[in-house]
């Protein structure tokens, strides 16, 4: 793949980077690197990815709170001879201030994340480091988001957020045509074929299983959908295809609490380092709570799952997968599901059970909007309809057993909400397909040529 300023993301491998590092001073001034932390990383180095629209944010001072708070003004600090007023920093080093409230005759160290000097730096523990501090918890550049596919450390542009990708041009005319196709739970290789230097991606998280309880409960929310096209790659390079699991489904075994359903696993493709698309799961229902649908990043474009929110009165349907150009449907509380117009639909919620939610298929968008599942009270609570090709789950009679699994691929799983040992439904697994040649790309010209090879 063609090269440009270093800006990745990464899901389970290292955050380690290309290119040459910066050297780690052994004292704790404004020049040191980031001391036990991964440095690495130049700043500006040539890295494979560019920063682009796909950035979670853009550039970003970082600052922080330095600490100060609560001191008291009228007080100082007599430091080797010199008097400095609460709060002033150390001349020679922008992570320690005067707190006299600590100590009167030695700096203090400011506040962990504050800013400090310029280049993406924070305070830790009193030195000024290239470093993230995110959810109070310190990064080193390149360092993956360990809650998904979905960001690295990259403090050029934010100290204080996660940042995604955007993709290498490519650096030759692709001739090959062709694709492959993943729709098993597991981890694929991928080797580009001669005359293939651009591919296409779709990749859609798994749906979320339904929770069980023998009262009122929720669905699982929808696998998120994304796409990507024009993604720069060299023949003979191997990628990483993940294909995540759907949530699997579970059992109420007593007359109280809530059993909640299990996540779904997110989608992605990678070429060994970095994250080139991801779309992921959706969360498992709750008892009274939102079972949210997965997030898409990395993307051209697409949508996230639908949700399935429960406000503890009945049964929510479970959420629609994501489409290419709007949110999965959202499951109901005892009623009809929401249609998506290029994802699944959201499943019906009943009194004491729910359908699932709508797949939704690989091929772009080849249909049109997927509805929302029917209601009945007195005869079933049916799943949302598949869109653009995905599965429609079954429907499910009033105190039914076993609720419907979400659909292919992505949707969320019903719940089951009466009576123990009843089971909820399962999420729908996830998928990927990637496709190169032929002028095609995604949303609206991504039609199979020829066999496309599965899994």
């Amino acid at each position: 793949m063609g090269s440009g300023a270093t800006l990745c993301i990464d899901a389970s491998v290292d955050g380690s980077h290309p290119g040459g590092g910066e050297s780690a001073d052994s004292g704790p001034g404004e020049g040191d690197d980031a001391g036990s932390l991964d440095s690495g990383h130049s700043e500006g180095g040539g890295g494979r990815r560019d920063a682009g629209a796909g950035s979670d944010s853009g550039a970003d001072s970082g600052a922080g709170s330095r600490g100060d708070a609560g001191v008291d003004s009228g007080l100082a600090c007599d430091i080797d001879g010199t008097t400095y007023a609460a709060g002033a920093e150390n001349p020679s080093n922008g992570c320690q201030i005067c707190q006299p409230t600590l100590s009167a005759s030695s700096w203090s160290s400011a506040a962990d994340g504050a800013a400090c000097g310029d280049g993406g730096r924070v305070c830790q523990t009193g030195a000024c480091m290239i470093a993230c501090f995110i959810g109070g918890a310190f990064y080193s550049v390149g360092q993956a988001n360990p809650a998904g596919p979905c960001g690295t450390c990259e403090p050029s542009l934010s100290t204080t957020t996660w940042t995604a990708v955007a993709a290498s041009a490519p650096t030759g005319t692709t001739t090959a045509v062709g694709g492959h196709v993943y729709t098993l739970q597991g981890t694929y290789s991928l080797v580009v074929p001669a005359g293939a230097y651009a591919l296409s991606a779709v990749a859609v998280g798994a749906g979320g299983s339904g929770a069980a309880t023998y009262n009122d409960t929720g669905g699982g929310g929808g696998g998120a959908l994304g796409w990507k096209n024009n993604i720069g790659v060299t023949p003979g390079e191997t990628l990483t295809v993940t294909v995540g699991a759907g949530g699997t489904a579970v059992t109420n075994t007593t007359a109280v609490g809530v059993v909640p359903g299990i996540a779904g696993g997110a989608s992605w493709l990678t070429d060994g380092t970095y994250v080139l698309l991801a779309g992921g799961g959706g969360a498992g229902g709750t008892g009274a709570g939102v079972g949210l649908g997965g997030v898409m990043c990395g993307g051209d474009g697409g949508g996230n799952g639908g949700n399935s929110e429960n406000n503890g009165a009945n049964c929510t349907g479970g959420g629609g997968a994501g489409g290419y150009q709007d949110p999965g449907g959202d499951g109901t509380e005892e009623g009809a599901g929401l249609s998506s117009e290029t994802g699944g639909g959201g499943g019906a919620g009943g009194h004491d059970a729910s359908a699932a939610g709508g797949g939704v298929g690989l091929l772009g968008i080849v249909s049109g909007s997927a509805a929302g599942g029917s209601y009945s009270a007195a005869s079933n609570y049916c799943s949302g309809a598949g869109g653009q090709g995905g599965t429609t789950p079954g429907c499910l009679t009033p105190f039914g057993a076993t609720a419907p699994s979400g659909g292919s691929f992505g949707g969320g799983g019903g719940a089951q909400g009466y009576f123990t040992n009843n089971v909820s439904g399962a999420g729908g697994v996830g998928a990927v397909r990637v496709i190169w040649g032929g002028g095609r790309s995604f949303p609206k010209n991504a039609a199979a040529v020829g066999t496309e090879p599965t899994n």
